[in-house]
């Protein structure tokens, strides 16, 4: 029988369970500073084709410009870097914020001759007080160990009454705004982070099991789910809950058979009798966590025993976004990825760690990889772009093969460093032989650029000339793992932490 402690219970036995402390004992961590802030990044269209880019550290004020007071035409940038608030003595650097009504800009230095020089001459600046505090480069210009340097950037045109500098993490932002026309004035702040954050981001975030169609049904809901593709449903038998180290004797139905395919130790939901734990080990499986948390991380059997038809089968954890137009006044809930001006890209970022691979025959294969599909709103058609992961195959690329159902135009290229396209950040393809374990354990990160995606359209357009070539019309219609199966192989694998982030301002 399947054991169903209380929630209360449940959490109280899994976090001793994990910690080894005594119900008495209690951990304190680390305790925020007060004095640190972010101080971010926001950037002002002008109406006229011009742009300013402006500092904020004061969140009464990120307030205020983000409820319109400022008047329209901001936005945050997502830049940021941390320093501290404007009446700390934590840092030896005071910045002084100064406003020119003229060409409409402010301008901060932490530099005592510069921030004297406008105070005392009438140059057009007027002072505005200290706006944060932060420590500053040595003489040489160089930051201390484990600070980030903060370039400022000048766009050179004073004659036009249009002066504007920007404050910009890193010797790489910095050389991209050289490129574009900017001055380069050195390193004036060494923050003590500094980070991009996303527009959006989307973490696949699963604990409903569904055939592959019900996952794609934005009727019901979107969003994650476990996607079943070719596998038969119907994984409603729980064994569980999983609380180390005395599972067994809660639950005798727990093999370590289960652990020692996937690697991973937590619920698992079968389509067999619990109590038959030949039947769960050989067949398709999943593991996942308590309901009570985001899921996040799973584990993976996919058996060719459960083949619904043809020779392809596989478990997919995904994330479905909405692809319908708004109704007339309505907000529209697409995703249009490559419709920032500036920055754009996009970052998927998971961990993997492969467990079994077995083969029956030389025929009989197991994979895995992430996928994108894009879809077409001028022409209807989608693109799938994916990246192979792990396989008992040879790696490669490929252009062109569609899909069967969707239509849908691959674009596929393999983790390594000869990409066809994007930026490999983090990971590795695994080969595996197929007769044994393959375990690798390895955290990935992908990039596509705005670039990199119109190579992809170019290539697609080979197989689809219906395909719009602007990739202003492409929107984001799910990510996805998948972990397959090729004729009767079985793999075993675990996924967590995946996530799809769309950058750019």
């Amino acid at each position: 029988m399947n054991l169903t402690l209380p929630r209360s219970a449940r959490l109280a036995a899994a976090a001793l369970a994990f910690s080894g402390l005594p119900a008495w004992s209690f951990i304190i961590g680390p305790q925020p500073d007060p004095d640190a802030i972010f101080v971010e990044e926001y950037l002002h269209d002008l109406g006229d084709g011009r742009s300013h880019y402006f500092l904020v550290a004061d969140p009464g004020e990120k307030r205020f410009i983000e409820a319109g007071g400022a008047g329209p035409g901001w936005r945050a940038t997502g830049h940021r870097f941390g320093a501290f608030r404007a009446g700390s003595n934590r840092a030896p650097g005071k910045v002084c914020r100064f406003y020119a009504p003229g060409p409409v800009t402010h301008f901060f230095t932490a530099s005592i001759a510069e921030c004297d020089a406008l105070r005392t001459h009438d140059l057009g600046w007027n002072y505005e007080g200290i706006a944060f505090g932060i420590p500053v480069p040595s003489a040489d210009g160089a930051c201390a160990r484990g600070q980030s340097p903060i370039y400022r950037v000048f766009n050179g045109r004073p004659q036009f009454n249009d002066s504007n500098h920007r404050y910009v993490a890193g010797p790489g932002a910095r050389d991209d705004m050289v490129a574009q026309g900017w001055v380069d004035e050195g390193a004036v702040f060494c923050a003590t982070s500094a980070d991009y954050l996303a527009a959006k981001s989307f973490t696949v975030a699963a604990g409903k099991i569904r055939p592959v169609a019900d996952c794609e049904n934005e009727d019901l809901g979107g969003g994650g789910c476990i996607a079943l593709n070719g596998i038969a449903g119907g994984m409603n038998n729980r064994i569980g809950p999983y609380l180390p180290p005395f599972y067994v004797t809660l639950n005798p139905q727990w093999s370590s058979r289960f652990s020692g395919l996937t690697g991973y130790f937590f619920d698992l939901f079968t389509a067999q009798q619990p109590d038959d734990t030949g039947a769960v080990a050989t067949h398709s499986f999943v593991q996942r966590g308590f309901d009570e948390y985001p899921v996040t991380h799973w584990g993976f059997h996919v058996s060719g025993l459960d083949r619904t038809s043809g020779a392809l089968g596989s478990i997919e954890p995904m994330y479905q976004f909405w692809t319908r137009a708004p109704g007339a006044g309505a907000a529209d809930a697409r995703v249009f990825p490559w419709r920032l001006a500036r920055e754009n890209y996009l970052d998927l970022r998971f961990s993997l760690t492969v467990g079994a691979i077995l083969r029956a025959d030389p025929a009989s294969h197991a994979y895995g990889a992430p996928l994108i599909e894009f879809r077409d709103t001028k022409s209807g058609a989608p693109i799938d772009v994916t990246v192979l992961t792990y396989a008992t195959f040879p790696p490669g690329d490929f252009v062109g093969a569609k899909d069967p159902v969707t239509g849908a135009v691959y674009v596929s290229t393999t983790f390594g460093d000869r990409m066809t396209f994007g930026q490999r950040l983090g990971g590795n393809f695994i080969a595996c032989g197929g007769a044994s374990s393959c375990a690798t354990v390895s955290s990935y990160w992908l990039r596509l650029t705005k670039a990199d995606f119109a190579h992809i359209v170019d290539m697609a357009r080979a197989s689809n000339p219906a395909l719009s070539a602007d990739v202003n019309d492409y929107l984001l219609v799910k990510t996805l793992f998948r972990n397959g199966i090729v004729n009767d192989a079985e793999l075993g694998a675990q996924l967590s932490d995946m996530s799809l982030a769309v950058f750019g301002y």
